[in-house]
């Protein structure tokens, strides 16, 4: 007979504060493209994805904070002329794309400034 193990809160809150020390390392970086809407819908995220469809520019992150025990945000801001049309995110530490987001396309070009987040919940 098998036995499945649940994870605890203080797994899921050990994992949040190990990916929020990570995220505060020198070489994490979000890059910001335009490949995640087409047709008035986001395009499906590939978990084996390791590159953004259509990457525009690589910014430092402004912020990363817990939102909560479980929960990690990370930003970074994008400046009028940095970008057009952004709609997509990608989250890379150590070189190596670890968490995608596709939103609708957000005008940049037309803001002072536009801050992309990405929200990584361990627990929900």
């Amino acid at each position: 007979m098998s036995v499945t193990a649940s994870a605890t809160d203080q797994y899921w809150a050990m994992l949040a504060n190990e990916l929020l020390a990570k995220l505060q390392q020198p070489d994490t970086r979000m890059q910001i493209g335009t490949g995640g809407w087409v047709d008035n819908s986001p395009v499906a995220i590939d978990t084996a994805q390791s590159v953004l469809h259509s990457s525009q520019l690589t910014k430092a992150l402004t912020d990363v904070y817990k939102l909560d025990d479980f929960t990690v945000v990370a930003t970074a801001r994008v400046l009028a002329g940095e970008a057009a049309d952004i709609s997509e995110a990608g989250l890379f530490v150590d070189g190596k794309l670890l968490f995608v987001r596709n939103f609708k396309e957000v005008p940049v070009q037309d803001m002072d400034f536009f801050d992309v987040r990405i929200t990584i919940p361990f627990k929900v």
